[in-house]
């Protein structure tokens, strides 16, 4: 389904590139809409028909019944895109067939062939799921198929449907009408080896293929069939299977499992050039001669290897759905070889899928810096990128014992806030780092409104209640930063203005507290509207103060000029007046004693106000 190298032509410059593409000379591009389609085609294994639900009950003539093949079919015409030699050696002892990949249409194969093969091969396309059919074959054969369909081209909507042929047996009995030869020559790309061997007196015969004609040699010939294969355990197999290789093989367990099952498998590890090896053997009665059977050895270890890997996802798939099920939080896990960056996915949510992000790769922090452009949101992109690096994160997991980084992942028009955690575990001896995308969206949302319950909380503790303007427990906090920042000789320029408001206690004896509060609530809207960008502070009954920076303590003198005239006015209109008093920060030790100068600044104000009353 792939093809690399020097297949269309030899390397040649851009510049001829472009020129064969004018004119109409270039071999065109794979859509990459179709890639799914073929990828499904090209997983298809037409060695290992696992993928049929069928239960196999081989008793014919052919050692490991299995052509199958790949059919493509595009709307009333079909044709064979891939099978297997076996498939091959069918259609041409069956048909004659020469060419199996030429397209044909289906009143066509109807015509020629005079059975409903294609009317299946439609159904299955159009139906999906599988179909199992039982006929004879150009009166020559007994034949049970499989259909099942493979998958959809998006783009041309043709459809890949499978066919693999079981239980194939002659019409005709008894052996002599087939040649075990061409039988085992059919099938020898398949096996290791294959013994004949005679059930009464176990004598055998081994049969090795040719891996250039093809042709079946006998490679030697025996007795005692089952003792010397015990023997060949002893030196050819793996050390860990050869005690229940040879417990399993013994010809009382070969002959029950026949008789009860038509067939005898067992699968297990060879040696070969020092590397173990994973074959199986299949035992099975040729026909119905009862005297004798074929026994096949071939090459499973890329089956057994995918299936112990798939195995071995599954159980961590397993461990991780617990695991996510106990924390509650977790939307995606990954694992990263430490020393081959080599990664996969694991137990992703579908909140996670719908991202469409790459579940395996040879390269875990290349991938994530290269996806964090589509995924992320754009302000966390830089930050996510500077420390999804190797070496800070082998770093930091060495000092703190696991690495995390927070960022929001982007779905649809929202963002939701992550972490991506990482610890480091040993699997098969391998280390690794587990890599687990952390949903901390509703903590983000909880902190959010504890710090503004805390706010408001600390708010609420530091307003005046009569006035609505910070109170003396506020002003301490301001002025226990400010004495921070003198100590550290980081303080900026600062000004104290101190206000207390005239006749509080005669208004409260004469008229009422009532009425004393709201002359307060008056005197502090003066002072507020006057210095409108800084804080004003109520620190007694009638005393406030302002603390002035930035701007306010620029254009300090100016503000009070204009306090002062407002005072004048009231007296003249015997309105409320309000005295005050102001002294700015000059390399003190404290704001008590800028404080203090102010303070003596609004009595000596507070003085020349009753005086002019």
């Amino acid at each position: 389904t792939k093809l690399q190298g020097y297949y269309f032509c030899k390397p040649i410059p851009t510049k001829e590139i472009l020129r064969r593409y004018q004119s109409g000379e270039q071999i065109g591009f794979e859509n990459p809409i179709e890639s799914e389609y073929y990828a499904a085609i090209g997983k298809v294994n037409l060695y290992d028909v696992s993928f049929s639900s069928y239960e196999e009950d081989s008793k014919g003539n052919y050692l490991n019944a299995v052509p199958a093949c790949v059919y493509e079919i595009n709307g009333d015409s079909f044709t064979i895109v891939r099978c297997n030699r076996t498939y091959k050696e069918f259609l041409y002892d069956m048909f004659g067939v020469e060419d199996p990949y030429k397209r044909i249409d289906r009143d066509e194969y109807s015509k020629s062939k005079g059975n409903d093969f294609a009317e299946y091969l439609l159904q299955c396309a159009s139906e999906g799921g599988q179909i199992i059919d039982d006929r004879i074959i150009a009166g020559k054969v007994h034949v049970h198929m499989i259909f099942r369909r493979v998958a959809v081209n998006p783009v041309t909507n043709a459809i890949a449907v499978a066919v693999v042929l079981f239980d194939i047996k002659e019409i005709v009995k008894g052996i002599d009408n087939l040649s075990f030869g061409s039988v085992a020559k059919a099938l020898s790309s398949d096996y290791l080896s294959l013994y004949y061997v005679d059930i009464l007196s176990e004598d055998y015969i081994e049969y090795t293929p040719d891996s250039e004609s093809g042709d079946m040699n006998i490679e030697r010939s025996g007795k005692n069939f089952f003792e010397a294969s015990r023997k060949d355990a002893l030196t050819h197999l793996y050390g860990e299977d050869r005690e229940l290789f040879n417990a399993n093989f013994t010809k009382e367990n070969v002959l029950k499992s026949i008789e009860e099952t038509g067939t005898f498998t067992s699968t297990y590890r060879l040696v070969i050039k020092n590397e173990p090896i994973y074959v199986n053997m299949k035992a099975t009665p040729i026909g119905d001669d009862s005297k004798h059977i074929v026994i096949g050895v071939y090459n499973v270890d890329l089956q057994m290897k995918q299936r112990e890997a798939m195995e071995r996802i599954k159980e961590e798939r397993l461990a991780y759905a617990r695991l996510s099920a106990l924390a509650g939080n977790f939307i995606a896990y990954y694992t990263v070889d430490v020393n081959t960056n080599a990664f996969i996915e694991f137990d992703a949510s579908k909140i996670y899928e719908n991202l469409k992000v790459q579940k395996e790769g040879d390269d875990f922090y290349v991938r994530a810096i290269q996806q964090a452009h589509a995924v992320i949101h754009p302000e966390d992109i830089d930050s996510f990128i500077k420390s999804m690096n190797k070496t800070n994160v082998l770093d930091k997991i060495k000092r703190d014992g696991a690495f995390s980084v927070k960022y929001r992942l982007l779905m649809g028009d929202e963002s939701h806030h992550v972490c991506l955690k990482a610890v480091p575990i040993k699997e098969d001896g391998v280390d690794k780092l587990i890599f687990g995308v952390l949903d901390i969206e509703d903590q983000v949302k909880r902190e959010r409104e504890y710090a503004i319950n805390l706010a408001a909380a600390r708010n609420k503790v530091n307003l005046d209640s009569l006035t609505g303007v910070k109170n003396k427990n506020a002003y301490s906090e301001i002025a226990a930063g400010i004495d921070n920042a003198i100590k550290e000789n980081i303080c900026p320029p600062f000004a104290v203005a101190v206000f207390d408001i005239n006749n509080l206690k005669a208004t409260n004896d004469l008229k009422g507290h009532s009425a004393g509060d709201e002359l307060i609530r008056t005197g502090c809207s003066i002072i507020c509207k006057i210095f409108r960008h800084s804080p004003v502070f109520r620190v007694g009954g009638d005393e406030f103060v302002v603390i002035a920076r930035g701007g306010d303590y620029e254009k300090i003198d100016e503000l009070m000029d204009k306090f002062y005239d407002v005072n004048l006015k009231s007296l003249d209109e015997g309105g409320i007046v309000v005295a005050g008093g102001l002294s700015r920060f000059d390399g003190d030790e404290c704001v008590r004693d800028v404080f203090k100068r102010a303070d003596k600044a609004m009595y000596d104000n507070k003085k020349s106000l009753k005086e002019r009353e």
